[in-house]
């Protein structure tokens, strides 16, 4: 009760000193917007490195003159707009040449239907995603092998939600299930050669990969399909001929 008590007190301080537009509590409130649209849009390391910006500002600004509190308030404005800036530049014209991959970056690309974790008794895993802008569509990829009885629960799933079952890669005149390899061992040589402060606001490492055509044998269950040729879309489990290997695969948003 006392910590409640505590916290509502600091939060009507901060709503006094807004109303009162204290220039502190201005630099906290915009600090904290700015650090909530990165952490959205862009990286997790650029917001935590705002949001310790931001309580640096409003500390200082709390110990400085009328004279202080503008300067530092013109320098902080610069630092707000850029960051964002920066963030909204870097996710339109960088982010779909860089799509998350890699089983460290397995919550990035993971749909409804993939599994919530990898499992640890898996081995030979891929994990790549696509994203894209205007005219194109979003991939998201996983595989692995495992035993038969562990790859067996997949197979029920695809079973219980498929609308089409087909032996062939080809799902429609638009959607093809590949095969892809990331190398993880390696960074994406493109994304090496940026500079480090657009890197930064990835928050992830891509890997190179290649994507080449699936000749194994496969069972491919479909659902929630459309074959636009602008905007396809299919949800996809994939089961190997001998039971021991599995494809998740969606496409479209």
């Amino acid at each position: 009760m006392q910590r409640f008590r505590r916290f509502f007190r600091i939060a009507q301080i901060l709503w006094e000193n807004l109303r009162a537009f204290r220039p502190p509590t201005a630099f906290l409130v915009i600090g904290l917007f700015c650090c909530g649209f990165i952490q959205d849009f862009g990286s997790a390391y650029v917001a935590v490195l705002m949001a310790l910006l931001t309580l640096l500002v409003y500390f200082l600004g709390r110990r400085l003159g009328d004279l202080g509190q503008l300067m530092i308030g013109i320098a902080f404005s610069l630092c707000v707009v850029g960051a964002m800036t920066a963030s909204i530049f870097i996710g339109y014209f960088f982010y779909s040449d860089f799509s998350p991959n890699g089983r460290e970056n397995y919550a990035e690309i993971r749909r409804d239907f993939f599994p919530h974790e990898i499992p640890s008794t898996a081995y030979d895993v891929t994990v790549w995603s696509r994203v894209s802008f205007g005219r194109g569509w979003d991939e998201s990829y996983l595989s692995f092998g495992d035993t038969k009885e562990n790859i067996r629960k997949y197979e029920l799933q695809g079973r219980e939600h498929s609308e089409l079952r087909t032996r062939h890669p080809y799902i429609n005149d638009t959607i093809r299930v590949p095969r892809i390899v990331v190398d993880e061992s390696k960074v994406l040589p493109r994304f090496a050669a940026l500079p480090l402060w657009q890197r930064i606001f990835f928050d992830y490492t891509p890997h190179p990969a290649k994507w080449e055509e699936l000749t194994g044998k496969y069972a491919f269950y479909v659902w929630n399909g459309s074959d636009d040729f602008d905007r396809p879309r299919a949800d996809i489990i994939g089961i190997s001929e001998d039971g021991t290997h599995v494809i998740f695969y969606a496409v479209g948003r």
